[in-house]
């Protein structure tokens, strides 16, 4: 049951990332041309920068059902560990941008999201070795009915944020 669990929460994340990602992406024109006033010679770094951004929001929300895991599992040494080296990381991020002369902007960007791909890849593997329901990921274990309600508590708890 834990694999159909894990599984089925892959697939929802999947799911979730991958149209906010494309919706975001698609929206890109709109964002960029009618609603930022960016400076005509800074547009093209925003973009980098925009879709840095959007790739480290897929990676990340990649990491949930790994962190999710952790959690279960009540594995807050490793969890508290990837915490603290993503912290450690961020540091010579900020400081190699003494060093840079032109692109810092789009040089942070790159450098911060690839923290957060480091940071799923460690979590991934780490749970791949250490947990059983972690250790195959198919869709042939998706259960049709329980992605449905984990897709709809996923949506309540979306909907009920901002709302007491």
């Amino acid at each position: 049951m834990l694999v159909k669990i894990f599984n089925n929460s892959v697939c929802t994340q999947l799911i979730i990332s991958f149209t906010l990602c494309v919706v975001l992406l698609v929206c890109t024109p709109l964002i960029f041309n009618h609603l930022l006033n960016i400076p005509e010679t800074r547009v093209q770094t925003a973009k980098v920068v925009y879709a840095l951004m959007v790739a480290s929001l897929f990676f990340q929300m990649q990491t949930a059902p790994y962190e999710a895991v952790l959690i279960a599992r009540e594995n807050i040494v490793f969890s508290s560990m990837v915490s603290v080296i993503d912290a450690v990381l961020k540091i010579p991020v900020a400081l190699s941008l003494i060093y840079i002369s032109e692109g810092k902007l789009e040089w942070y960007s790159a450098l911060m999201a690839l923290i957060v791909v480091v940071n799923y890849v460690v979590s991934r593997i780490y749970c791949k070795r250490k947990y059983d329901e972690c250790l195959h990921f198919s869709f042939k274990t998706f259960d049709k009915n329980l992605f449905k309600e984990m897709f709809s508590f996923c949506l309540r708890c979306l909907l009920r944020q901002g709302h007491p």
